[in-house]
């Protein structure tokens, strides 16, 4: 029997981008590659977006961690040239580039209105506690509700 896809979410969104609109990228991104929700392991997006409430929301709804990497990490996968990106962050691709760190690049980079989705299957030798670095913000939430969980 095959093993399901474990897939990453790469993820570049605007500041102040909504966690719906984030999610619903995700959905319509799983449904274009026929991948179920279950199938997302982890956000991978670029450090400046570490702290943003509506990727932080997107992940925490998914129930999986936001991993970040830098531009010169970003500038090392292989994508396609976006111009305006370059402009704005230092890197051709977020999404793309944060993806393809994980694996094969399955699905381009999808669009909504403030962010764009790209999704990759991991690689033979992905290891989630070794891809990037886990947002702090999420790290801190995550203690936070398991501090709170009571006895």
């Amino acid at each position: 029997m095959a093993k399901p896809a474990q897939i990453v979410a790469g993820i570049g969104c605007r500041r102040g981008t909504s966690a719906e609109e984030i999610v619903g990228l995700i959905h319509a991104a799983l449904d274009i590659a026929g991948l179920q929700p279950s199938a997302l392991l982890a956000i991978a997006t670029l450090d400046r977006k570490a702290t943003e409430p509506g990727l932080l929301a997107a992940a925490g709804q998914f129930g999986i961690p936001v991993r970040t990497f830098d531009a010169a990490q970003l500038a090392t996968a292989p994508t396609l040239a976006a111009p305006a990106i370059s402009d704005l962050v230092g890197v051709h691709s977020v999404a793309e580039a944060a993806a393809r760190l994980a694996g094969r690049l399955i699905l381009a980079k999808q669009k909504s209105t403030h962010a764009t989705c790209a999704l990759a299957t991991i690689g033979p030798k992905f290891d989630l506690a070794g891809f990037g670095q886990p947002s702090t913000a999420a790290t801190a939430a995550s203690r936070s509700l398991t501090s709170n969980a009571g006895p």
